[in-house]
């Protein structure tokens, strides 16, 4: 799968993303073009790791996607991030995910 395919994918994800602001799509899209960069780096243990951090703290009742306030740790990363860069990067990560997967089954 090409980069086109994937940025498209994630531009199809993002659109729903619980980001609180007039306008939104300026966050999600820096944010995304950054995770994408930072997360093709890691090896696959390394997001399949840091995707499950993610299930468990996006899922928190105390969870806010907020758009620039850093209050989120998270195990695997350095830093303090934002509630929307961290719902970003799992999206980032399904889509990667399904990246991966397409590449295996394309491989038989």
């Amino acid at each position: 799968m090409d980069k086109v395919n994937l940025l498209d994918r994630l531009r199809h994800r993002l659109r729903g993303a619980r980001v609180p602001t007039a306008d939104p799509s300026h966050y999600v899209y820096s944010y995304t073009v950054y995770w994408v960069k930072v997360a093709r780096e890691w090896e696959p243990a390394r997001r399949r790791a840091v995707a499950e951090e993610l299930r468990s703290l996006l899922t928190r009742a105390d969870f806010v996607a907020n758009p620039t306030e850093r209050h989120y740790t998270l195990p695997g990363l350095e830093g303090h991030y934002s509630g929307a860069s961290l719902v970003t990067l799992s999206r980032v990560l399904q889509a990667l995910s399904e990246e991966g997967q397409g590449k295996e089954l394309s491989d038989d």
